[in-house]
Order: structure tokens, then sequence, then C-alpha cells
């Protein structure tokens, strides 16, 4: 069967309502969305005037309400169930774990639904996480398009999978969905960015694993989302940066506004992680993880850069965390890749920032140009005379090329800088077992503090 053909069977557990043949391939958002639609309106045809159910599920910031939304947006009057609204806050919540599957009200979910598929009308909870309660009911009339959409973390649940006709899942790998969530719990639940990355690792993934994962393999369609989180993101920063050459603090202060300049210089060591299922060699910059030790505080960095002409821009998102913080993405499978150790000199007149760059393992200094105003860095490269001389790459892909570059010349292999956590394998050796990486990074680490 073609990928893109949907086969309409009776279900394996009711003879008298129908499913799809289970598609082989995982699909785009758009492709699986596009079969979602098809597959949906195949089943519809087929039912002769019953009302169907699907359920879509993944885990946190996947991706389910924006396939959700948009399939409503094509199948008109159909109703959309979100089991963000089942949670019970009269039951006992652990550690703020509100991705425990024990907090639905299964119960009160499969009555709404029985009703629907009976045409009864019935009343569905609202629920209000800033004030962690359901604060009101909606009745709803059964859907005249016959179409009835369940989405939520637990949308394939053995509790409810006998009402569904269709299951979709949704996922975009740990890394992405793991930058998604953080930025939908500050938005949805005020949390700080470190306390939802704390919460993620000790609960959410674990739980993941045990609880969702299972569920979502069992799909009759399997989407994995590629969106990019920061394509959305506000206020980035534009990057200039050039190897130095010839530029003087004297010509620095010249370019900046003298009454407002200040000067310092910081030394930190940068740690950088990557996803499961990614080597250091073909990894690109949304997928690293940048974990900083500046004086002993430790700040985590997610960030996704774009080259638009002379400029790096620079979406990202950053807050300060514990060093416990990287035992807990090892835990998800993410592994330690390099260690690049910097001085800054660093400029700064509240509008622009200029800096002596001096990293020890690429062995240069680089002069890094940075600001929210494009026009404003611009013209300050100008008039440090580094026009046409700016290098469009971060420090961690500069490094990735002089990698790449020992490998392809058969030259001794360039070590990738860990050397400080007693690891002197080369990248191949890093998809060791997490306890080796954590051992050696606690040991790293004890030497710093």
């Amino acid at each position: 069967m073609d990928s893109l053909e949907i086969e309409v069977i009776p279900r394996p557990d009711k003879d008298d309502r129908y499913t799809i043949k289970p598609l082989k391939d995982t699909l785009s958002f758009d492709k699986g969305f596009f079969l979602a639609v098809r597959a949906i309106q195949s089943i519809r045809k087929k039912s002769q005037g019953s009302v169907i159910v699907v359920g879509i599920a993944g885990p946190s910031g996947a991706g389910k309400t924006s396939i959700a939304q948009k399939i409503v947006s094509v199948l008109p009057k159909s109703i959309l169930i979100s089991l963000d609204n089942y949670l019970d806050s009269s039951r006992q919540i652990i550690e703020e774990n509100y991705d425990d599957y024990r907090l639905v009200d299964f119960e009160l979910l499969k009555k709404n639904i029985s009703d629907l598929i009976s045409n009864k009308p019935t009343d569905l909870p609202l629920y209000d996480f800033t004030k962690s309660g359901r604060y009101a009911y909606k009745r709803v009339q059964p859907p005249e398009s016959k179409v009835l959409l369940i989405e939520g973390i637990y949308a394939l649940h053995e509790e409810i999978r006998h009402l569904l006709d269709l299951r979709v899942s949704i996922s975009g790998g740990v890394h992405f969905d793991l930058i998604k969530r953080i930025f939908r719990d500050v938005h949805r639940t005020g949390q700080q960015p470190h306390e939802s990355l704390q919460q993620i690792t000790d609960t959410v993934y674990p739980m993941y694993k045990a609880f969702i994962e299972p569920d979502l393999q069992l799909a009759e369609i399997q989407v994995v989302n590629k969106f990019n989180p920061f394509g959305g993101l506000l206020n980035p920063i534009y990057i200039l940066k050039s190897v130095k050459q010839g530029v003087t603090v004297d010509m620095i202060h010249s370019v900046l506004n003298k009454s407002t300049i200040q000067e310092n210089t910081a030394r930190y060591y940068d740690i950088y992680l990557i996803p499961p299922n990614t080597t250091f060699a073909n990894s690109s910059s949304c997928d690293w993880i940048r974990v900083r030790n500046a004086d002993g505080q430790y700040s985590i960095m997610f960030s996704e850069e774009i080259k638009e002409g002379p400029f790096i821009i620079s979406p990202r998102v950053d807050f300060v965390v514990g060093v416990n913080m990287l035992g807990g993405l090892m835990s998800l499978g993410y592994q330690m890749v390099a260690i690049i150790h910097r001085k800054s000199t660093i400029f700064k007149d509240g509008k622009i920032i200029i800096s002596y760059d001096e990293l020890e393992e690429l062995g240069q200094t680089f002069v890094q140009i940075k600001g929210f105003d494009a026009t404003s860095v611009q013209e300050a490269g100008k008039k440090l005379g580094l026009e046409n001389n700016y290098l469009q790459k971060s420090y961690i892909e500069l490094y990735q090329d002089k990698y790449k570059k020992s490998l392809s010349d058969n030259s001794t292999v360039t070590t990738l800088p860990i050397g400080g956590i007693n690891n002197n394998n080369t990248i191949n050796n890093n998809n060791n077992n997490n306890n080796n990486n954590n051992l050696s990074l606690s040991n790293f680490i004890n030497s710093k503090l």
C-alpha cells in the first residue's frame, strides 16, 4: 500500500465501527495533518452518520493542539476536547507533576465521549492552570460534523482506547519537545524556565517513557514534528564576529558612548551537549545546549542561529540553573561533547557590546559585536573596519569545523575539548554509557568548585 493511501478496515475490537490500516512510515507534520484529515473523512463516510472519535496524543509541547486545531479548521463544526481540562484538583498532586495520568478524570471523560457518541448533549469541564482548579462546565451538543477529537498526552491511554476510532501520535524528538515545553510552561503557568526544566528532567520525561511512549507506538498515524520553536522568539540578538586584526581599545572607545561605557573581563567555560542519536560532526546549532560556568554560577542556553547577510541572528532562551541540572540532561540522553574555555574583555554602553574573545581551544582571539538593533551593530562594525571580514559561525561551529577537517585530512584527529573531565576519547566514544559521563562530569565539576 502506498504511504499516502488510506485503507479503512473494521476495528478489531468492534465490527460495527471502523478505523484505518496503520501506516508504516512516520510522517512530517504537514503530511500527517493531510493524511489524518483523509482518514477521518474516509472513516466518517464508512460509518454512515455515527460520531467518530479521534485521539491525538504526544509529549508536552509536541504540537498536539496545533494539529488538532488545524483538523478542526478544515472539518468545521467538529468538537475538540483537551485533556488539560480533565485534571482533577481534588486528587493529590505529587511534586507539581501535572503529567501524572492518575490526575486525569477518566470517568468524566468517558462519560462525555459516550454521551456525544450516543448523540446526547454533555457538560465539558473547564480548568484554570493559573488557579489549579476546575472553574466551570460548558454544555455542548453532539458534533454536526460527526467528528470528535480528543487531544492530550494521555489521549491514547488504555482507559479510553476502546472509544477511539483513529489514533494519531505526534512527537518532536527530545530536544525540541524539551524547549517547547519550557516555553509553554512559562507562558501558561507562570513557571520560571529553570523550574520547568527541573520538573521535566525529574518527573515529566520519566513519566513519558513509562506511560506515554508505549501508547504512541499503537497509533495508526505517527507524526514527527520538526517545527523549530525558536522561530517565534522575539528580541533576537544580532551578532557580527571577526578574527581580531588591528582593532584597538581606543578604536572600540571611539565607537561606544563614552558617557555610559563600561569595561570588564570575564573568564568562563562552556559545556556543550547534544541530544540523543546525534553526533558532533553532523549536529547543528539548534541541537546544542550550552551550559556556562561563570564564577561558579551555571546558566543554560538553548539557541538557534540564523545567518542573514553578515549577521548571526540568535533567538535564544537562557537562565540560571543548579549544577545538578547537567546530570538531569544526561538522564534524558544528552551527551557532553565539548568544553571550551574563554576569556572575554567586554566593552558596553547599554546599546551594544563589543568584546575581545580569547578561545583557548581554538588558539585565536576574536572581536564580537552584539546588540538588539541590527543597524547599530552594523555601524559599529563598519567604524572598526571589519566589513567584508565577518565570520558567520559560532565558536562551537568553528571548533566543529576544526574537528571535521582533522578527519578529512586523515591527520591526527582533533580531540574534542573535554580533557578537563578526565576523558581523552574522541567523539566516537562519547556515545558510551551515560553513567561514565556522569561520573566524569562530577569529577570535573568538583575540581572547579
